[in-house]
């Protein structure tokens, strides 16, 4: 299985461009983990909106990658719950 990496995620949202770890997918505006948007990424209001459900350990990887990520991004807001 391939290492979840919160850098995958930090590139995302200040690029937009496409990104794949496995079975986490980051295209648009969506972090999916498999087909489940765990969050929506806002680049003008500089906002990640966070689903906090639980659905797997792997899923629980994927948004544990987005949290640690969303350290390394100044003036971005998590907003939990949101989806």
């Amino acid at each position: 299985m391939p290492r979840i990496h919160d850098d995958s995620f930090v590139e995302f949202v200040n690029t937009g461009k496409t990104q794949r770890n496995g079975s986490l997918t980051m295209k648009g505006n969506e972090v999916k983990s498999y087909s489940t948007v765990i969050a929506k990424v806002d680049r003008v209001r500089k906002v990640v909106d966070f689903n906090t459900d639980h659905y797997s350990v792997t899923t629980d990887r994927h948004q544990s990658a987005v949290t640690r990520g969303m350290n390394k991004l100044d003036g971005w807001v998590l907003r939990l719950g949101m989806i």
